[in-house]
């Protein structure tokens, strides 16, 4: 169970936390320093911020100054590269989300209690300044719970996409 009184919720671009970011990534799984989401916190520890006009935006809640969890998106939004042309309609890819949770504190709360601030206070105004045909991408464990915490199913894609696999991958997703 959370104690909110011992709980500090940020919300912003994380370009701030990437260090203390970086260290609880490696320190919960060192392979996660040569992955995506630790490469994507390392860029952010020496750049100050991250290529071709994508942002790094989210939530890190913690407890006792110590990081326990968060959400955050590789938001696409001014990025043109991003939006795909499929029979004459737009569509905007809008991002890929990352959560994680601190190992010991899983099955506590505190993923769903991240995912309700990412969602109420990152996804949800993304959607509301964009295109209607736009989504995000989500992966693994994050798909459960960023549609608890209120994302629509069909404005999610599940798996990484080209050009080739567009119609199968993310338009298939949405009607079913």
């Amino acid at each position: 169970m959370i104690m909110l009184s011992d709980v500090k919720v940020e919300i912003g671009q994380l370009n701030i936390h990437a260090d203390k970011l970086y260290n609880f990534l490696v320190s919960e799984d060192p392979r996660m320093g040569y992955q995506r989401v630790g490469n994507i916190f390392n860029y952010l520890r020496t750049n100050n911020s991250l290529t071709h006009g994508t942002i790094a935006e989210g939530v890190v809640v913690y407890q006792n100054n110590e990081i326990v969890a968060y959400a955050f998106i590789e938001n696409f939004e001014n990025r043109d590269d991003k939006v795909i042309n499929h029979n004459d309609v737009h569509f905007h890819d809008l991002g890929v989300i990352h959560f994680r949770t601190k190992m010991s504190l899983r099955g506590k709360g505190y993923a769903s209690f991240v995912a309700k601030h990412f969602y109420s206070d990152i996804i949800k105004p993304l959607f509301e300044r964009n295109r209607p045909n736009s989504f995000i991408i989500a992966t693994g464990d994050a798909v459960p719970i960023i549609l608890k915490a209120g994302l629509s199913p069909n404005k999610i894609a599940t798996e990484f996409y080209s050009a080739n696999t567009f119609e199968s991958k993310v338009l298939s997703k949405w009607a079913a």
